[in-house]
């Protein structure tokens, strides 16, 4: 049997699950082992055979020398495995150097980040990048425009195969058998549709602006807020909260909880500035596809590549840079909102991991075998 390994910088418990699902589609076939900076107690039961943790090494909790150490090891380690899979741009230099003195190994190098303004690399690396880019023998991005802007942008001759920032509906369908009570959550004092917002609790980003818009909604809306962030700024998000009679605020809960709340709401937002920087401009957030996944219509800034897929299934609307939170609220009530069940039943069979991985992943068996 074929033994492939991951090797991420990253936390995969949340925003990289991707690699977790990546994980599991290739045990079908080959013993697959994770490397990542994640803690094993914060992988879910199914994914920990053969999950190992650069942050419980020894090393794990020298900040300033942590990255470097686990690249050091990841080159020894990675010689082990007959196929290699790098996430990003953190273990890029050591794939290369692998492949050039082992020609026969395949390396893969799979983009959940486009590095920039908000993304940084030291620059020797982005420079090693931008020379060697071509090298890998498969390419994986999470989204087609992503992919398209990447081929462009670094000269790469090859193709780039996608798979999307999505889930598995297995995964919204095990949460939801659950049947947990949410009530303390969504029992509002009327039947209003229901806002949610789930994300950091920064006032002077899109949540501040939420929070206002909701006075013109009384009567219309409820708005349900799950926030993570420092105590103090979730503090100042509560006392906002509280001066309107339609607004609730909870800090942040667990998937299960929060799938069923979800599945409770009618219109999810999320707002990635464009203007900050190329990542954002093309953002592809596992939480979009959480919130279509649960049948909720989408209020999303107008991020290149979700924006098809939200107007190509009318699952809600994208706000233009000219255009606000309560303006984009008014253009969903004013057209109505799409059934949840058509939105569940578009995710279900184009956007989820099942089916929309598929491709891709009949493309890296063929590699591998």
């Amino acid at each position: 049997m074929k033994k492939v390994g991951i090797f991420s910088r990253r936390n995969v418990k949340s925003a990289y699950s991707c690699l977790l699902y990546l994980k599991e589609s290739l045990e079908k076939k080959y013993e697959v082992h994770l490397w990542a900076f994640t803690e094993k107690k914060d992988v879910p039961s199914r994914y920990n055979l053969n999950f190992h943790s650069f942050v419980e090494k020894w090393y794990g909790k020298i900040r300033l020398a942590r990255t470097y150490i686990a690249k050091i090891e990841m080159y020894f380690e990675a010689k082990k495995y007959d196929v290699i899979i790098i996430n990003d741009l953190d273990f890029f230099r050591m794939g290369y150097w692998i492949k050039k003195k082992h020609p026969d190994k395949i390396v893969v190098h799979y983009n959940t980040e486009i590095h920039g303004m908000d993304v940084r690399y030291p620059w020797h690396t982005v420079h090693f990048y931008n020379e060697h880019a071509d090298y890998p023998d498969m390419i994986i991005e999470c989204l087609q425009e992503r992919a398209d802007y990447r081929r462009k942008t670094f000269n790469i001759q090859k193709p780039i195969y996608t798979i999307n920032n999505t889930l598995p509906n297995r995964d919204l369908e095990e949460s939801l058998s659950h049947d947990l009570d949410v009530g303390q959550y969504v029992n509002f004092d009327n039947s209003n549709p229901i806002v949610v917002y789930a994300g950091g609790c920064y006032m002077s980003r899109c949540l501040g602006d939420i929070i206002k818009a909701s006075s013109h909604f009384e009567g219309m809306l409820n708005f349900l807020f799950f926030c993570y962030g420092k105590e103090k700024d979730f503090n100042v998000v509560k006392i906002e909260c509280a001066k309107h009679s339609n607004c609730r605020v909870f800090s942040a809960v667990s998937k299960d909880v929060l799938f069923n709340v979800l599945n409770k709401c009618d219109i999810g937002i999320q707002y990635y500035d464009p203007s900050i920087s190329v990542n954002h401009l093309y953002a592809s957030p596992s939480k979009f596809y959480e919130y279509i996944g649960l049948g909720l219509n989408v209020l999303s800034s107008n991020n290149i590549g979700i924006n098809r897929i939200i107007s190509n299934n009318n699952f809600g609307v994208c706000l233009d840079s000219n255009r606000t939170i309560l303006d984009g609220l008014n253009e969903l009530l004013e057209k109505g909102l799409t059934d949840k069940d058509k939105i569940k039943k578009a995710f279900k069979e184009k956007y989820s991991y099942e089916v929309n991985a598929q491709a891709s992943l009949d493309r890296l068996f063929e590699l591998i075998d």
